[in-house]
């Protein structure tokens, strides 16, 4: 018997918006981001309870790397990475997560930031996404955002 690994389509939605340190919106940006196969995986372990402590999302990462994002990929391409842990999550309809992330006026300045990913608590990267934008995070800015999966 073949497996079709394509049985359901998992879709990523990516939103970010940076502020200034008086909390006014400096900019936004909203795209679609690859759920790699690391983040399939983390879900079929999810329906049987294998590991589930370790495949639950619980960090948000960001890079300074444009590499074109494929499936196999299993972490953050850039060499200047940070990562944080999520500030929460909701499920808007039954069928969507959203996990919601920040990055505050002091945290990972420094950072050409070019690629964005969830990662699971045991580090397994779940999916990314790339903008074409050069933004060097200072402190004179913070963002927040959210990832969007839809099943």
């Amino acid at each position: 018997m073949m497996i079709n690994e394509n049985i359901t389509s998992i879709k990523g939605l990516f939103h970010i918006e940076l502020k200034s340190s008086d909390g006014s919106i400096i900019d936004t940006y909203t795209n679609h981001n690859l759920v790699v196969n690391g983040g399939k995986a983390l879900l079929a372990h999810s329906l049987v309870g294998s590991d589930i402590d370790n495949k639950k999302i619980s960090k948000f990462g960001v890079g300074d790397s444009i590499a074109v994002s494929s499936g196999d990929m299993i972490g953050l391409q850039g060499t200047n990475i940070f990562k944080k842990v999520i500030v929460g999550y909701e499920f808007p309809v039954y069928n969507q997560a959203k996990i919601n992330f920040e990055v505050g006026l002091t945290e990972a300045n420094g950072i050409d930031i070019k690629e964005f990913g969830l990662f699971s608590a045991d580090g397994t990267l779940f999916n990314r996404v790339t903008w074409n934008k050069n933004v060097l995070k200072s402190s004179s800015f913070a963002f927040s955002g959210y990832f969007l999966i839809s099943f």
